[in-house]
């Protein structure tokens, strides 16, 4: 699910002005296959179960609780902060390897 090149995701409803953009840098809207949004329309429940696990890599563990830490004015929880760290770790031993990725 997570890949080591982003993507912004952005609909119809969502309104530009409501994304705040680094005036240096190009924006780049690309849209989200159906499967992926209906991943972050579940990830993001809050009608949910918040202990659930979302996102299993390795030994790191993404629970419905932490993706709400992701939403705007929301405290970052250091779970998300460590699993985009792994993440990225990952994606360098792939580069430097050609090992395979989750």
């Amino acid at each position: 699910m997570l890949g080591c090149i982003g993507t912004t995701a952005h609909t119809s409803e969502t309104s530009l002005d409501s994304f705040q953009f680094d005036k240096g840098h190009a924006l780049d809207l690309t849209p989200i296959p159906r499967e992926e949004g209906e991943f972050i329309q579940y990830a993001f429940d809050k009608d949910g179960n918040g202990s659930e696990i979302i996102v299993s890599i390795d030994d790191q563990f993404i629970s419905r609780h932490n993706f709400m830490s992701l939403l705007p004015n929301t405290a970052l929880s250091g779970e998300i902060l460590t699993m985009i760290a792994h993440h990225l770790t990952l994606c360098e031993r792939a580069k430097h390897s050609d090992a395979l990725i989750n």
